[in-house]
């Protein structure tokens, strides 16, 4: 009885708190008044909720946590395909698709985050299983390096590199050319599907509409973000293990390119960027490529439909980083904004293998993508 006498103020506390703070978290829209795409992404169910965090993690840094470490991983019948591109390299392509899948059915591409692929991200493989069940076909493309298949060549990703990207695309195009087509990329994918968009015109990029998730639009303001106390303890330094890690095994292909012993002490992100992206794809140095791949410049290059998801509580892309004012005056890019969410999680259930707000708003564009209403 004492217990109860003790905890029932502090109960009562914290449901007053997430009634009175976190009720009124509904998605913002950012888009252009007049643009046909934005109408029809202010109709879309996913949108007109009000989005309630995870009463136990509401905040970002809990909820990316929870996310990646509760989700599970179901067993879903994945195809894989090798996929050679003409300089030899290679990279791992998983497709998904219903048991009546045919030349017609609508083709949705996942992109993966930095160090992602299809069998260890959970946010991957629930939005692939939901697809399927909708009847569409879907193929996560695993980056060079990443999903169990071996480096051939001395290449790589980054986030402004498109040239693979474009292959997997084209090859699509020639092998379901009447199939509807949309991209979904999160993180670091996102921003190479952003990126290889802006490349391109509306007739010749081979997708109908796009969705980018929790990418960030300012490499420079993530990137410092990321650099501050409690991100770089708790992401920024495991990220650049793990991205340590795909490269490790491959020294021979790699050394004499690079100062190896100085890349495998780096401990940040901003300083894999440096000692390995620069001298790999050939760029002057990290400032040089964090220009060409930020996002927020080219807001008015991007020819089809895209919808961004981003959260305020994203320390990988900071809100005062995105660029709201240009997408409010573009005609194919609409941003959604939530109060919280994290970083590619966005969970609303207490159980965190429930879908939260991707999946429902990946459903709900698909679904006017593909029955024909861009």
């Amino acid at each position: 009885m004492f217990w109860l006498l003790l905890l029932s103020p502090i109960v009562f506390f914290f449901a007053f708190w997430y009634k009175r703070y976190l009720e009124a978290d509904k998605p913002i829209i950012y888009g252009r008044h007049s643009s046909k795409f934005t109408h029809l992404v202010v109709s879309l169910p996913a949108v007109q909720k009000q989005f309630f965090p995870t009463w136990w993690c509401p905040f970002g840094f809990a909820q990316t946590i929870a996310r990646q470490f509760f989700r599970s991983r179901p067993t879903l019948s994945w195809r894989r395909e090798v996929y050679e591109h003409s300089d030899g390299g290679v990279q791992a392509l998983d497709w998904l698709e219903p048991i009546d899948a045919n030349e017609k059915t609508p083709l949705v591409f996942f992109l993966p985050g930095i160090t992602g692929s299809t069998h260890d991200c959970s946010y991957i493989i629930h939005c692939a299983k939901d697809v399927v069940k909708q009847g569409w076909r879907c193929v996560v493309v695993n980056a060079r390096g990443l999903g169990g298949v071996p480096l051939k060549t001395a290449k790589t990703y980054n986030a402004a590199y498109t040239d693979d990207f474009r292959d997997i695309v084209q090859m699509s195009l020639q092998r379901y050319p009447d199939a509807k087509k949309m991209a979904c990329g999160f993180s670091l994918g996102g921003m190479i599907l952003w990126n290889y968009l802006a490349k391109h015109t509306r007739e010749n990029c081979g997708l109908l509409a796009g969705m980018v998730i929790s990418s960030p639009f300012d490499n420079f303001r993530s990137t410092a973000s990321l650099e501050t106390f409690w991100p770089r303890l708790f992401f920024n330094s495991h990220l650049a293990n793990c991205l340590k890690e795909v490269i490790f095994p491959y020294k021979e292909l790699f050394e004499k390119h690079l100062d190896w012993e100085l890349l495998m002490k780096t401990n940040t992100i901003r300083g894999f960027d440096a000692n390995f992206v620069v001298p790999m794809f050939g760029y002057n140095d990290w400032e040089h490529y964090y220009t060409e791949a930020t996002l927020k410049t080219k807001v008015s290059r991007i020819p089809i439909p895209v919808l961004t998801l981003n959260s305020s509580d994203d320390c990988f892309a900071p809100i005062d980083s995105l660029p709201l004012e240009e997408i409010s005056q573009s005609e194919n890019v609409v941003a959604v904004v939530t109060k919280h969410g994290g970083h590619t999680a966005f969970m609303s259930h207490h159980d965190p293998n429930e879908n939260g707000l991707v999946e429902p708003l990946l459903l709900d564009l698909a679904s006017k993508v593909f029955s024909g209403d861009f």
